[in-house]
């Protein structure tokens, strides 16, 4: 059976065109001969029962008002079984340091795994990766900025891995931030794919195993860097490149009475901000730099930043160079 039949069987009332590589044609699903209301309660029941073999929330996961879930009418040009795995990533990834953990019955038993550290093929190795993850990094955050469907079978997500170190006395943390590209097995709506890509590193850097990205953790973890992190006030760090870091504040920082945010993007060195930032399409609020002085774990010490305010919203569309080391393709 081609994709095409194995769409119209999981969902009936469907004619897929299928976009072929090289193509510009639109990946489209149309209904046919079917009204409006069928279409959603096709759609209804094949979510019901992806959602019944994943084994996540059941019926209240799936008619949950306050999510939008259930009977929806998904966008035409994102089938079913992708719309509920992104339900289903968007309810589990924030759970990844929670007590519970998160659920793997979304991802098949071969998914191929890959990081800039890791390769596999079975799921027990993504198991692995989780449990080390947990155990070394336990109070950890995992902060979902953004997931679409970007292909037919292709789900991308954008993060921030915020890792207090567990065993360290002088307690680092490792920050990563990058995307996920998730591929979709369309029939059984199961995952069989979980591709990580870092923003700190570039193009072969992101192939495993990668030195650049073992010397980019090694690096934070030593005690000449945590203690070189300034004391700033409370914030997340939105996006980690080689050159720069985008934080957003909870306040306005030239004035504590406001109740709005503030998105800055943070240098150490002079020279290469702005020209970094406008690189990679970063939207200026002003070109001016600014310098400021922090006070840091070190006694008496001064760290010295170089910022400029931005105006920012994290996309799975910013740019992330893995150029020469894609491990999947829809």
């Amino acid at each position: 059976m081609d994709k095409a039949d194995s769409l119209q069987t999981t969902v009936p009332g469907f004619s897929p065109v299928i976009r072929k590589r090289g193509s510009n044609q639109k990946t489209t699903m149309q209904a046919t001969g079917t009204s409006s209301k069928e279409r959603t309660d096709s759609i209804a029941s094949t979510q019901e029962e992806a959602a019944s073999r994943l084994g996540v929330g059941g019926a209240d996961f799936l008619n949950d008002p306050d999510k939008e879930r259930g009977r929806q009418l998904v966008p035409e040009d994102v089938h079913p079984s992708v719309q509920l795995l992104i339900d289903v990533l968007k309810e589990e990834m924030p759970k990844f340091f929670s007590e519970n953990g998160i659920t793997t019955t979304m991802y098949r038993e071969d998914v191929h795994f890959q990081d800039p550290q890791n390769n596999w093929h079975r799921l027990i190795g993504f198991k692995l990766n989780v449990w080390v993850l947990r155990l070394v990094f336990a109070g950890g955050k995992y902060l979902l900025h953004d997931i679409k469907a970007t292909g037919e079978n292709e789900i991308t997500a954008r993060w921030t891995f915020d890792l207090p170190a567990r065993f360290w006395p002088w307690t680092p943390t490792v920050i990563l931030t990058g995307i996920t590209k998730y591929g979709v097995d369309l029939k059984n709506a199961k995952l069989n794919a979980h591709i990580d890509y870092w923003d700190n590193l570039a193009g072969k850097e992101q192939k495993p195993v990668s030195l650049a990205a073992i010397s980019s953790v090694i690096k934070q973890l030593q005690p000449m860097t945590a203690f070189n992190i300034p004391r700033d006030e409370p914030h997340e760090v939105i996006r980690k490149t080689k050159y720069y870091e985008i934080r957003r504040y909870a306040m306005d920082l030239t004035d504590s009475s406001s109740q709005g945010e503030e998105w800055i993007a943070v240098e150490r060195a002079k020279g290469t901000l702005l020209r970094a930032l406008k690189k990679d399409g970063i939207e200026l609020k002003s070109e001016k730099e600014e310098v400021r002085r922090l006070d840091s774990s070190w006694p008496h010490k001064k760290i010295e930043e170089i910022y400029v305010p931005v105006s920012y919203t994290p996309s799975v569309y910013d740019p992330v160079d893995f150029t020469g080391a894609e491990s999947w393709r829809m």
